[in-house]
Order: C-alpha cells, then structure tokens, then sequence
C-alpha cells in the first residue's frame, strides 16, 4: 500500500466507517470484530481509538469524512500536507495553533477578508524584497516570537492606540 493509500485508510477509520460493513465475519471466532479488524490490515488500535470516541465526536468526523470526499484534489493534497506538518508539531505548538484557529473562527467574514488582503499584500512585499529587507523582516520576526505574551499584548495595544490617531486626524 502506497504513503498515500494509508493515509486515505487512516482517514477513513478516523472517519467514523465500520469495518463490520466490509468484513465477512469467520463463523469460528467468538468476536468477528477482531478478524474484520484483521483482515482489513487496520490497527487496531485505532480501531480501539475510535470506539472511545463519543457520539458526537465520532458526528463531526464523519462530517469531516464527507467534506474531505468533496474536495477538489489540489485542496486534497492541501489538507494532507498541513495535516504531515500538524502532527510533528509539539503539544505546545499544536495547543497554539488550536487556539489561532479558534481565534479565526471568531472573527467576522470582513475581519478574515482585512486579514487575508494584508497577509497577500506582505508575502508580496517579501516576494519583492532585497535579500537585506528579507533578513531584517527575519530578525523582527524572530525578535517576536522571543517576546513574552504580555509584551506582545502591551505593543499590539500601542500598534491599535497609533494606527486610531492616525485614522482620526484624517
């Protein structure tokens, strides 16, 4: 089985499939369960996973399932690879990125539209940057990320309280 077949299968049992509707169950086992499991070459684990999940958790993957079926390829292949860069992530790392997500999900469609104008406007700007302006941006940017989550606040309040009195001198 190919990386990428794997992959499929993996979302298919996250998804919320049974494997009873593919198995034909061995009339010698107490528990057919476990030779569907067998057969299929699915961990069982997972399978195991998967019966933890509640109701409603298992609901959403299978909503998930759905919209991944529907998606275009390219879209596909876009998923898969956030998905391989997800799950390297340290729990810190993915706890932040959880909370930037949820953060995104807040916001008004006319804040995520301000948003995305101003990440195309800056990747185009780096895009067309001196090799100097791309190592000071690194620097800034590396300088941030240092920064303590307080001193983030305190200059991002300073950044909202200029950009106001500069759109109200207008």
């Amino acid at each position: 089985m190919i990386n990428r077949d794997k992959v499929l299968m993996t979302l298919l049992i996250a998804s919320g499939l049974t494997l009873g509707a593919w198995a034909v169950p061995d009339s010698r086992a107490e528990d057919p369960q476990p030779v569907a499991v067998e057969r299929s070459g699915i961990d069982p684990e997972k399978l195991h996973r998967w019966n933890q999940l509640t109701d409603e958790q298992k609901q959403r993957l299978r909503e998930r399932h759905q919209q991944f079926k529907n998606m275009d390829p390219a879209r596909k292949e876009e998923v898969r690879r956030n998905w391989k860069r997800f799950k390297n992530l340290s729990p810190e790392q993915r706890q932040k990125v959880r909370e930037k997500l949820r953060q995104w999900k807040n916001l008004s469609p006319e804040e995520k539209e301000r948003l995305k104008e101003r990440f195309k406007e800056r990747r185009e700007r780096l895009k067309n940057a001196t090799p100097e302006q791309k190592e000071r941006f690194k620097a800034n940017r590396e300088r941030w990320q240092n920064l303590s989550p307080d001193k983030k606040k305190e200059l991002r309040q300073r950044f909202q309280d200029r950009r106001s009195n500069r759109s109200g001198k207008r």
